[in-house]
């Protein structure tokens, strides 16, 4: 179920890029794959608050070698939040009518970056889920074709960057000071590290998580209407 989670949006996503997003039955396609998504989910968060935590590697490569999932009480209740969000704001946008041939398959690709972040258990494959996410995103804001929408996924795609920039610095930085990226083993590296290295790597990564995520006074949009 914790493959299934990940497969079924990346598989689906794929798909519907080659289809015409504006015609009714892709529409309703997509909205399928959302809600069984989300029902992956619930099941799967059922099975983590019955059992306890799921770990997964894929590909059937040792830990740390391959990419390692890892699905507790916190991630799974972050994964069906947002998997039932995302699929009620699709219906509501199917119900008012897609503009666009790619939305379906935008809306489903984030959905997989976003419950990709919330269920690996790797710092690396986190910020690659994360930016699969916002790659969607930055599309997804210029989903009108309106100049204010444009102007405004221009400003978040180079905000974006930077935060990009400085969070694979941090990455960086916290493999040299640790020696791993799984967040288990980044987690019993650093108890044994003096709190000043923990505090500076934590800034590293706040500031690069306050400008994608727009937070005031990081955002040059925060105090103005874009």
């Amino acid at each position: 179920m914790l493959t299934l989670c990940l497969v079924l949006p990346w598989v689906g996503g794929v798909l519907l890029g080659a289809l015409d997003g504006r015609r009714r039955a892709v529409g309703l396609l997509a909205l399928a794959l959302l809600m069984a998504t989300l029902a992956c989910t619930v099941i799967l968060a059922a099975e983590v608050w019955a059992h306890g935590p799921r770990v997964l590697v894929t590909g059937g490569w040792p830990a740390g070698i391959g990419i390692r999932l890892r699905a507790d009480a916190t991630g799974v209740a972050f994964a069906v939040v947002v998997s039932a969000v995302v699929t009620a704001a699709f219906a509501f946008e199917l119900g008012a009518h897609v503009e666009h041939r790619m939305f379906p398959a935008l809306v489903v690709v984030l959905l997989a970056g976003l419950n990709g972040l919330f269920l690996t258990a790797d710092v690396f494959n986190f910020y690659v889920f994360f930016e699969i996410a916002m790659a969607s995103s930055f599309a997804l804001t210029a989903y009108g074709g309106q100049r204010r929408e444009i102007h405004a996924a221009y400003v978040f795609m180079a905000v974006n960057v930077v935060g990009s920039v400085l969070f694979l610095l941090g990455i960086a930085a916290l493999y040299h000071q640790t020696g791993a990226l799984d967040m288990n083993d980044v987690s019993r590296a650093l108890a044994r590290q003096p709190p000043r290295a923990a505090l500076g790597l934590a800034t590293a990564f706040f500031v690069a998580f306050s400008l994608k995520l727009g937070l005031s006074p990081l955002s040059p949009v925060a105090t103005h209407r874009v």
